[in-house]
């Protein structure tokens, strides 16, 4: 999809979309790339691998910080 019809169709300039659009991707709300070069938006759907992988990782991170915080409790 273009910026140009983002524009058209949300009535807004095409820096808007932009910074908009980059907004919520950094934070990780919409999952795409955009193209300014030719000024495109595209999609990037995540593998489940992936998703997986991050959520394995979160969970290891959160049992680890219990851990220590358990170990200074104790010692």
């Amino acid at each position: 999809m273009t910026l140009e019809s983002l524009c058209g169709a949300f009535g807004v300039s095409v820096d808007f979309i932009d910074r908009e659009l980059s907004r919520f991707i950094a934070n990780g709300r919409l999952h795409c790339t955009i193209d300014k070069v030719h000024g495109i938006v595209e999609t990037t759907r995540p593998s489940t691998k992936t998703a997986q992988y991050e959520k394995v990782v979160k969970q290891g991170d959160v049992l680890l910080n219990s851990v220590q915080r358990l170990s200074k409790v104790l010692y």
